[in-house]
């Protein structure tokens, strides 16, 4: 009996895998409207929080590849990074990650503002 089940469970996991496949297809077409009627999940986001949301992973990311960024963009970075850690919903796991990103942008900016200093440092280490 459990291997009927778990052979209904895999072809109806194929099954909304496909569907979920074939309905982003055919919206992306302009076949079928993007309308949250029949989705699987929910697609709705809350258009407050938008604008809004700090991106930790894509600053991380910038600064591992070293993209020009200008220092307006900079200061902006940081401002929602300091404001998502000081917010009272954020957990601990995320604050920690935080922390670790402020860390490697102000390394980052500190061997670029001083190199030659930079360099000797790493050397001594």
């Amino acid at each position: 009996m459990r291997r009927t089940c778990g052979r209904v469970r895999k072809m109806k996991q194929k099954l909304r895998r496909r569907y979920t496949i074939d309905r982003e297809n055919r919206q992306l077409a302009g076949d079928e409207p993007t309308v949250p009627l029949g989705a699987v999940r929910s697609e709705v986001v809350d258009p407050a929080s938008q604008g809004c949301q700090p991106l930790p992973a894509l600053v991380r990311q910038a600064l591992r590849e070293s993209w020009a960024t200008p220092d307006a963009a900079k200061a902006r970075a940081v401002a929602e990074i300091m404001a998502a850690f000081f917010d009272p919903g954020t957990k601990p796991g995320e604050r920690i990650r935080l922390v670790r990103t402020l860390l490697l942008a102000d390394r980052t900016q500190y061997e670029l503002d001083h190199p030659e200093l930079a360099r000797k440092g790493r050397r001594r280490r």
